[in-house]
Parts: structure tokens; sequence; C-alpha cells
């Protein structure tokens, strides 16, 4: 189980830092004067590169507008709020402040984020995702009293994925709607070569040729949400996530077959598939749900607490 919790280590660090490209956060310019609304004493703070820093919850508005669609529901955004607070809060354990650079979250300055949305949006979207975060001031995700893990993606391929031992909050759900996402199928081609060339790196004994894809790739082992988990390449065995990096492939629920002479991939879904389905929980919000309803959907026997 060792490797599966490693796997699902290194899916969190994909979701929570960078799910859809660089997560976005600001604040960077803030300087460690007294007073000015800093953080009292004891509050957690972020220290910034520059030398000063900024209480965690003034920080959080901007790592969320990198992380999920700003014209989602509000409801969803709270959610995406307490997921994001629920991590940054676990990295720093005991502590009550931490090092931007430790985070490894690109400091976009609000200027960028404004050329992303548009002048005439920005303002409107940006008081969306503030009021999200302050409506859920402090507010975190526990599972028998300790921090969770709170991995999330934008689009699941229709079910979620169970989780190991350490991640027993995680468990399989279904989210039908995922697959209305623009985009849930990513279909690839590639020619031969390109193809071994891409996934030599993985076959370290015997590099592959032209001739030997795709012939020389069987998926072994797929998990109950259909993502690959074990994958032979070459003579290699590899994981579903080596293959979809090395691909650059959306999702590693994934099938590769050969197609008018090359060779094509068929993704399903947006992202690993673990937690909480950002698209899947919008369409939820549509409904009425509330960002309880939704965490207690896609994390199971969670509690909320205030910090």
């Amino acid at each position: 189980m060792a490797k599966i919790g490693k796997k699902l280590w290194t899916a969190l660090l994909i979701s929570i830092l960078i799910p859809y490209g660089a997560a976005l956060v600001f604040g960077g310019t803030a300087a460690a004067d007294e007073g000015g609304g800093y953080p009292a004493e004891g509050k957690r703070r972020i220290l910034l590169e520059n030398g000063g820093y900024i209480n965690l919850e003034e920080y959080l508005p901007g790592v969320v507008a990198g992380q999920i669609p700003a014209d989602y529901e509000e409801e969803t955004l709270k959610a995406q709020a307490i997921i994001a607070r629920t991590y940054l809060v676990k990295q720093m354990g005991d502590d009550t402040e931490i090092e931007e650079s430790s985070l490894k979250l690109e400091n976009l300055e609000k200027e960028q984020l404004k050329a992303a949305w548009g002048t005439e949006k920005f303002a409107r979207l940006y008081k969306k995702v503030e009021d999200a975060v302050k409506a859920t001031e402090g507010q975190v995700i526990t599972f028998q009293e300790e921090l969770i893990d709170p991995l999330f993606c934008r689009a699941s391929a229709g079910m979620t994925r169970q989780g190991d031992e350490l991640h027993p909050y995680l468990a399989p759900v279904d989210s039908a709607k995922d697959i209305e996402i623009d985009g849930f199928l990513a279909i690839q081609n590639w020619t031969k070569e390109e193809f071994a060339e891409k996934l030599a790196v993985l076959s370290e004994n015997e590099p592959l040729s032209a001739d030997d894809v795709p012939g020389c790739i069987q998926i072994a082992e797929r998990d109950e949400a259909g993502y690959v988990e074990k994958i032979q390449v070459g003579n290699q065995i590899c994981s579903g996530e080596q293959v979809q990096y090395v691909l650059g492939l959306p999702s590693p629920n994934f099938v590769i077959e050969e197609y008018e002479g090359n060779v094509r991939t068929v993704s399903s879904g947006k992202g690993h598939g673990y937690g909480f389905s950002q698209f899947g929980a919008n369409e939820k919000a549509k409904e009425g749900w509330t960002a309880q309803d939704l965490l207690d959907y896609y994390y199971k026997n969670i509690v909320l607490i205030s910090e």
C-alpha cells in the first residue's frame, strides 16, 4: 500500500498546486510592518518571498481563484475554499506560519488575473471568490479528528476513485454529470515514431521503436472507476499516472489503440479522479446542494470544524 499512498500524495500535489495550470495567488506585495490589517499574534500566516507576510484568510482567495472557475455556483466555491484551506493548514501542521516558497504556488498579481478574466468581469468574479472564503472562514475538513488530504479534480470519468487504507474517506461515488463537461473526451493522434519517443523514458532497459507500438503496450489493471492502475510499456510495469504524465493526457482514464496506421489515445475526464469533482459538484449546487452537502458527498465520514 505504500506505493498507492505515494501515488495519492502525487495526486494531491497535482490537484492542489497545479490542477489546471499554475494556481493563482496574490498578496505578495504585503510588507511585514505592524498593523495595516496584518494578522494578530498566533494567527496563521504565509511568509512571502519578499520578506513580508499575509494572513492565511487573505491569501486564500487567490488560491481558490486559480483552482476552480470563478463563475461556478457560490456553494461550489465555498466547498473549494474549505478544500484549499484544509490543504494549507495541513501543510503548516502545528506551526502558525509557512514560507510561500514551500507551497510551490505561483504568485500572480491581480493585474494578471484581471487580464485572464477581463477587466469587466474581474471585480465581480473576484468578489465571488472572496465572499466564498469569508463565508467559510476557518473551516477545515477532518476525518477521525485529523485533517484530510483534500484531493479534487475538475471532472471525474463518471465515478470518483477509491482511496487506500490511509485515505478511507476517498470512496467511489457516482458523478455521472461529469460526462457533460466540455472536453470530457480528449482524443489525440500520434505517429508511431512520436508515440515511441514519448514513451521511451518509461522503458528503461529496452528502448521502444515505432514498430513496437502500440502492440507492446498492454493495460494490465484498471480500478472500478475505469482509471488505469497498471500498464505494461515494453518490459516495464508503469502506473497510469506515469503514462498520463509523459503523454500529457488530461486523465489517467484512457485507452491506447492503433488507428489508421498510427496511434490514438482517448482519455475520459479531467484530472486524477480522486475526491471532489468540481464539475459534478457544481451541477449538484445548481440543484440546491450546500457546500456541506457537496463535501459530505465526495468525502465520506468527514467532519467540518472551525479552527
